[in-house]
């Protein structure tokens, strides 16, 4: 066993999260390592469960969701630009993370 601390970012979001929920496990999991104790404080399962419940978002609640909000029109926005970038369905927050991790583009609100 090693132990590790994974303080890696994607400009400001903890990579560990975005992986989490785009892949189902963290950045150095592609490499088969794993957490023991969990991750952000919280036991093994809870966090396993959380990214589990958190990747099954559909991006369409989501909008809804946020229909209400100042931040409606840029979450419209970002999703509809990405569908339109993707050559695959993008339905959920997986989806969407997925995709964005992979593609390199500029995007201006």
């Amino acid at each position: 066993k090693i132990t590790v601390e994974d303080v890696s970012k994607k400009r400001s979001m903890d990579l560990r999260l975005l992986y989490g929920v785009a892949y189902g496990h963290s950045w150095f999991g592609k490499w088969g390592y794993k957490f023991c104790r969990g991750s952000f404080g919280v036991a093994e399962y809870n966090y396993n469960k959380a990214i589990e419940i958190l990747s099954s978002l559909e991006l369409d609640q989501i909008i809804q969701d946020f229909s209400n909000t100042d931040q409606c029109r840029d979450i419209k926005q970002i999703i509809r630009h990405c569908r339109n970038m993707s050559e695959t369905q993008l339905v959920t927050i997986k989806d969407l993370l997925r995709f964005m991790l992979t593609v390199k583009f500029n995007f201006v609100l």
